[in-house]
């Protein structure tokens, strides 16, 4: 419900840690969570890169989860690291969904 409301009205959803419990899941909440973020136009981040430019190297794996408006997660980053993070794949929406019919 809360992921919803984010995407829907806007504002960040952050579970920054430092205990297990206060963190996400990466294979089951974060990841999916992000790909979902990042086709809506946002941006996921651990704090001090982009969520999706990790590999899980354990089933288990808990990261911080920082998801949201592209200037909510800047700012977040800021907050952390003194500087946002830019994204080496970055989706333009607008060049989502183009389609060239061939004429016959």
């Amino acid at each position: 419900a809360d992921f919803h409301k984010v995407l829907m009205k806007g504002g960040i959803i952050m579970l920054p840690g430092p205990q297990k419990k206060d963190l996400a899941n990466f294979l089951s909440v974060a990841a999916p969570l992000a790909f979902i973020v990042r086709q809506a136009g946002g941006r996921a981040s651990v704090g001090k890169r982009p969520l999706l430019e990790l590999s899980a190297w354990a089933l288990e794996m808990c990261v911080p989860f920082f998801a949201g408006s592209n200037a909510e997660v800047d700012r977040a980053e800021e907050l952390i690291l003194g500087h946002a993070v830019t994204e080496k794949n970055a989706i333009v929406p607008g060049a989502l969904l183009t389609y060239d019919p061939i004429d016959p």
